[in-house]
């Protein structure tokens, strides 16, 4: 199980055209809750429990949204990606990861 420390220095931290603006910490995930300026938001999920990785070197760490959600719910999928924890492991690296996603 992954688990961030000063997961707060987040907030406020600019991910491409988005800014977090609300970081939770729940048992199995953290939601990272992200905003444009035009007030559009997005909750990101990271989950806390790893799971194998795909060509078996490791394990991994699974980063979640619902796409296309805000512009119209019953068509939104999800967009996911794996990271190891080493892609996840300073702010910088982090908040890459996330714009990675959202692209």
């Amino acid at each position: 199980m992954i688990t961030i420390k000063n997961y707060g220095k987040l907030f406020r931290k600019d991910v491409g055209q988005w800014r977090v603006s609300r970081i939770d910490e729940e048992k199995s995930f953290y939601q990272i809750t992200l905003m444009k300026p035009d007030g559009e938001t997005v909750s990101v999920n990271l989950e806390r429990n790893e799971v194998r990785g795909i060509h078996g070197n490791g394990f991994e760490y699974e980063m979640w949204y619902w796409k296309g959600m805000s512009n119209n719910p019953n068509n939104a999928l999800p967009e996911r990606l794996l990271f190891t924890a080493d892609v996840l492991n300073t702010i910088d690296k982090f908040t890459n990861a996330l714009n990675l996603l959202l692209m």
